[in-house]
């Protein structure tokens, strides 16, 4: 798919998976790897034009603006919630060194190089103790070097890069990269969620003793995972994964939406799994998964059709189908596995989620 199609479709999916767990019990974790933190994107009212020289003002939702001909030596005095600046050759020496606003929360950066000098590094700039998220748009970068903020826990990337030091941001929790591909990470020991719409060397990861969540794209070897126990929660997208490598994992929630090439025998190898979420047009006979000894709740991605959307799709999120209401699975529905299966996991203490699969909503594959 292009890179339009496939960014379109990690955000939406991210975003139903949080919405999924947000209408779950207290204590329940439903989705596995999206539900946690995922950035929301806001609409940011319209920017002032900057002049030549000069400093924009901050309109009354507290955002200014920073073209490359602006007055970074003016960004102190400023008093931004949000501050937005584009880097280039022209300023990239007077950003190197600036100093953001005391009250600057986000700070959003376009980073667009020119000629051979396609690093930025921000170890010097110096960032006050407000800034929890940075935003960050990149095209063929280099190395890209963080300040030292010690409270910023949300790290947004968007674009190719060859190198991330994230070491300077010791608070650091979330880590979305949104590109074609994910260079050499170096990062602090605090994350706990990595979102990639990439493949990703998890051997990098090992060092990440407080890493619980993980979403992939492409494919990469899984064996890693053996070695960082900490992960509980895995999203992969794509198809082509060989699973087997996660009977040694702490795995206890899998979410493998495309399901194309994945052998389904070794989701039982799985022991500590209570979460599996997968599309209904899963190649195999899941029956033996059914009957998974730890295996608690079954979420299914089906078409939307019709006949579930009069049914299992008008639920609301996060709405389980179990012992209770089991006779929903009486009407039309259209899902490729065994409704007779659905029945017997239900029937033996499992709950069952239905869930509009986007990429076939959207057209997207």
């Amino acid at each position: 798919m292009t890179k339009l199609r496939r960014t379109i479709s990690f955000l939406l999916i991210a975003s139903l998976m949080f919405l999924v767990c947000s209408c779950s019990k207290p204590g329940d974790n439903i989705g596995p790897t999206d539900d946690a933190g995922m950035a929301t994107e806001t609409e940011q009212p319209i920017q002032p034009t900057a002049v030549a020289g000069n400093v924009p003002f901050v309109d009354s939702e507290g955002y200014v603006e920073f073209g490359v001909n602006d007055d970074l030596s003016k960004l102190a005095q400023m008093e931004a919630v949000n501050v937005k600046i584009d880097v280039s050759s022209k300023n990239l020496d007077a950003f190197k060194t600036a100093v953001l606003p005391d009250g600057c929360e986000m700070l959003d950066l376009v980073f667009a190089p020119e000629g051979t000098d396609n690093s930025l590094d921000m170890s010097d700039l110096t960032a006050s103790d407000s800034l929890i998220t940075i935003n960050i748009t990149v095209s063929n970068c280099g190395k890209l070097v963080m300040p030292d903020a010690k409270n910023t826990g949300t790290l947004n990337v968007s674009g190719n890069f060859d190198e991330l030091d994230a070491s300077g941001l010791s608070a650091l929790d979330l880590l979305n990269i949104d590109g074609d591909s994910c260079g050499k990470l170096t990062l602090p020991p605090s994350v706990t969620n990595i979102i990639t719409s990439c493949a990703l060397d998890i051997s990098m990861l090992s060092g990440l003793s407080a890493l619980e969540r993980l979403s992939i794209s492409g494919s990469t070897d899984l064996s890693p995972l053996s070695e960082i126990s900490s992960v509980k929660y895995l999203t992969l997208r794509g198809g082509g994964w060989d699973l087997a490598p996660l009977a040694e994992s702490g795995i206890i929630s899998l979410n493998i939406n495309q399901s194309e090439g994945i052998d389904i025998a070794d989701i039982n190898k799985l022991t500590k799994l209570e979460t599996l979420q997968l599309s209904d047009n899963v190649n195999g006979d899941i029956s033996p998964i059914l009957a998974h000894p730890s295996l608690k709740r079954l979420l299914i991605y089906v078409a939307d059709t019709e006949n579930n959307q009069r049914s299992i799709l008008s639920l609301a999120f996060g709405t389980p189908i179990n012992k209770e209401n089991i006779s929903l699975l009486d009407g039309d529905i259209d899902c490729a596995i065994s409704v007779d299966d659905l029945r017997a996991f239900i029937n033996n203490g499992g709950e069952l989620y239905f869930l509009r699969d986007i990429t076939r909503l959207w057209g997207l594959s």
